[in-house]
């Protein structure tokens, strides 16, 4: 018989051991090592945020995770489900995914949610059906695009010169920063409500991320674009747990180059990726550009370069943003963004929905 319950701090090692078993097929497989464990990085996602877990005869077969976040839509705040980290042993029940899925369905419907969120490997025909078939009863359901995690070699030969070369923040940018990434993202769906007050409460809660992990660039006196560059290792490790063939070369080039410029560079045997990852990149309209010297300064720095393997970023297929990493060299995975919007909700339906509007979604805390 297959249990379903709330995890505790007591089942992290079993956790983490259904992780490595459980891996998911894609052309680039990452192993996510929480520290101290998965329970504790949700507390960084969200309001409210539960890991639930499948026992058979005593096991821990499978598990999944759910965190509550405030984000806005058309500028009104909502409560969204954030549903994730669906793992099930390769040699569990086929009723386990079943009754995961069940109860995130009931978390969903009962909690109070106005609408729900979960992200699905893109090509997993099978997996993104059966999401949406959980759905169904009282949601419309949106594939809202693809996002792509990416994956970025810093390389000596990103060199950037001209106007606008960024520095890093200070306290002092703060009101500016909040109102730069409140403009930036005012047109994404699933935003949160930047303001100065958010953004100091989201930095003092975040383990290695801080004012001064911002770097920004400034026009005519005013800040016209801005990147968060985070170090989890304090609360999360990558680990490279399989590549298919193309990415296997490029991943050989990645480690040469490396070694040559004095980098990092990856284990591609299974060991740590010292990975940074970029979190609210921003731009004014019309100053994209500025955003790419930013990007392409701090992965030519050679600090950087001694630091990290590489630079991990999410961008969801319509944002203008992602045009900042244009001409890296870059590994993706993509992603399907599913949106279920409760079919009571009068303010927004799938037929009031903009397919072409970007939908922003924060991968590194995914």
């Amino acid at each position: 018989m297959i249990e379903v319950r709330e995890a505790g701090p007591e089942d992290e090692p079993a956790l983490a051991a259904l992780e490595r078993k459980a891996l998911q097929r894609a052309p680039v497989v990452f192993l996510h090592e929480h520290v101290p464990g998965l329970g504790a990085f949700l507390a960084l996602q969200g309001d409210a945020h539960a890991v639930w877990v499948a026992e058979e005869d005593g096991v821990i077969v499978g598990c999944i995770a759910d965190s509550t976040r405030r984000a806005l839509f058309d500028g009104t705040e909502r409560r969204v489900y954030y549903l994730g980290g669906l793992r099930v042993s390769p040699d569990a029940s086929p009723r386990t995914g079943f009754a995961l899925m069940t109860r995130a369905r009931r978390r969903l419907e009962d909690g109070g949610h106005g609408l729900g969120l979960a992200v699905v490997l893109s090509g997993n025909a099978p997996g993104l059906a059966f999401v949406e078939s959980f759905t169904r009863r009282r949601h419309e359901v949106v594939r809202a695009g693809e996002v792509s995690a990416i994956v970025v070699p810093p390389l000596p030969v990103y060199r950037t010169s001209g106007r606008g070369l960024p520095r890093a923040a200070r306290e002092d940018d703060l009101p500016a920063l909040a109102s730069l990434l409140s403009s930036s993202f005012s047109r994404h769906y699933g935003a949160p409500p930047f303001s100065e007050a958010w953004l100091a409460e989201t930095l003092g809660r975040t383990p290695g991320l801080s004012i001064g992990d911002f770097r920004v660039v400034e026009e005519g006196g005013r800040l016209v674009a801005a990147a968060a560059f985070w170090d989890q290792r304090p609360v999360r490790r990558l680990r490279i747990a399989g590549l298919d063939a193309p990415n296997r070369w490029k991943a050989r080039a990645w480690s040469a180059l490396a070694r040559l410029s004095g980098g990092v560079g990856p284990d591609t045997r299974g060991g740590p990726l010292a990975v940074c990852y970029l979190r609210f990149p921003s731009a004014e309209a019309g100053h994209e550009a500025a955003l790419a010297r930013l990007v392409r300064a701090e992965l030519a720095d050679a600090r950087f370069r001694r630091r990290f393997a590489a630079l991990f970023a999410g961008f969801h297929e319509n944002d203008p943003l992602r045009s900042c990493l244009d001409g890296l060299v870059r590994f993706s995975v993509p992603s399907t963004v599913l949106l279920t919007i409760p079919k009571s909700d009068p303010a927004l339906t799938a037929r009031t929905y903009d397919p072409r509007r970007p939908y922003f979604v924060d991968l590194s805390l995914v």
